[in-house]
C-alpha cells in the first residue's frame, strides 16, 4: 500500500476576531520594508486605520481621488476579516 499525503495538525486554533485579548495590527512595506503602524481592538477598526494609510497618507501625496481615479485598486478581505490593500 502506497502511502498518503496527510495534512498537518494545527498547534493551536486562532481565535475568533474580536476575542478577548486579541489586537489587531496595521501595517504597510514600503520598499521592502515592513513598518508597524498602530493596534487596534477591533476589526473594522483596523480596516479604518488601512485604508487612511493607503489612500491618505499615501508616500507620494497623491490622494484618495487621484489614486482611485489613476488606477485599478485591490481591496481583498481574509477569512479573519482583515483587509489588503494592492
Amino acid at each position: 500500500a502506497g502511502k498518503g499525503v496527510t495534512k498537518p495538525k494545527a498547534t493551536s486554533k486562532p481565535k475568533p476576531a474580536g476575542s478577548k485579548g486579541t489586537s489587531f495590527v496595521v501595517s504597510s512595506i514600503d520598499d521592502g520594508v515592513h513598518k508597524s503602524d498602530s493596534v487596534h481592538k477591533t476589526v473594522n477598526a483596523a480596516n479604518a486605520r488601512a485604508r487612511v494609510m493607503f489612500y491618505d497618507e499615501d508616500p507620494w501625496g497623491l490622494g484618495r481621488a487621484w489614486l482611485k481615479e489613476n488606477y485599478e485598486i485591490e481591496e481583498n478581505i481574509n477569512l479573519e476579516g482583515l483587509l489588503t490593500l494592492t
